[in-house]
């Protein structure tokens, strides 16, 4: 039936619009920015007002599914094509004019103050595009939904989330003093200001990520037994390095996953990692090891050497 209605169509308008601008299964990919889409049944492109209106007239009479593309800016097509007609709008149709009034000059984006969308044209006349102007939101809702018939709500920052935005600009410090601190831990004998300070600091910076609401159990977990294993190496089986470097690792990556934003998909049976999400928290994490690395390096001639 649409392969009748498309012959019974081009029988129509053939005499009224040249053979170049009429064609059967031409790409759509080629007419939008996304360059994407699948071939067209018909594609007409229109370079004249009058021969839309006939277009328009003979559309209806067949019963033809019709897609409009100007510029194809934001136009998602199905790669599947599209089963009618496309209509292909030339630059004749960048410029809208309305009883001798130009509304939109070519070359430039619709662009309206409140009181020209709300100009009247057309007999009867009626608003081009607006609705009302309104001074309030209230008002606004007033007029849709009646007086009593809606509730506003309005969100603030709770002095919790200000205090997490602090503590999240200062955890690359953070964690950078709180490494140097432990550096310094293991090269002293015995446990003792340093290390506590260091573990204190670190653990601040799991708690500002914890208010902040980025932070999930999982990370601190891995942070729990990085810490576990490093301990295992310094008080049980010196020397062995394997629980230690594996520690380290649990550490730095616990770190990173506090300062991500990720989540559990699937039930929690599976996480989908993005590398975008992963570089703002490596970059903090390699600022706090440079800042660690550099201070130590200032601090290593005064440390003793055991």
């Amino acid at each position: 039936m649409l392969k009748e209605n498309l012959n019974g169509f081009l029988d129509e308008i053939t005499a009224k619009i040249a053979d170049e601008n009429i064609s059967t299964g031409v790409p759509l990919s080629r007419f939008s920015t996304y360059r994407v889409g699948g071939p067209a049944a018909l594609l007409i492109k229109i370079e004249d007002t009058t021969v839309f209106s006939t277009l328009v007239k003979a559309l209806k009479k067949f019963h033809l599914p019709v897609l409009l593309i100007g510029n194809g800016s934001n136009v998602l097509i199905s790669d599947d094509g599209f089963e009618g007609a496309v209509l292909k709008l030339g630059v004749s149709f960048e410029t809208i004019q309305i009883e001798g009034e130009v509304i939109k000059p070519e070359g430039e984006l619709l662009s309206l103050t409140a009181s020209e969308a709300l100009a009247e044209y057309g007999d009867p006349p009626r608003a081009l595009l607006g609705a009302g102007i309104k001074e309030t939101l209230e008002e606004v809702l007033e007029d849709r939904f009646v007086v009593g018939n809606f509730k506003i709500k309005e969100f603030e920052i709770t002095w919790s989330e200000t205090l997490a935005q602090y503590m999240a600009m200062v955890s690359p410090l953070l964690m950078g003093i709180g490494f140097l601190c432990l550096l310094v831990e293991f090269k002293t004998p015995g446990f003792g200001i340093f290390g506590g300070v260091g573990v204190i600091l670190l653990l601040i910076v799991f708690a500002s990520n914890y208010v902040a609401g980025l932070a999930g159990h999982e990370a601190v977990l891995f942070f729990l037994l990085g810490i576990v294993l490093i301990g295992v190496e310094l008080f049980l089986i010196p020397g062995t390095v394997f629980p230690a470097l594996a520690g380290i690792l649990l550490v730095f990556g616990s770190f990173v996953w506090s300062l991500a934003d990720i989540w559990p998909t699937g039930g929690g049976r599976s996480f989908e990692v993005d590398l975008k999400v992963l570089w703002q928290p490596v970059y903090e994490l390699l600022l706090s090891l440079l800042v660690t690395v550099t201070a130590g390096f200032v601090l290593w001639r005064f440390l003793p050497r055991t």
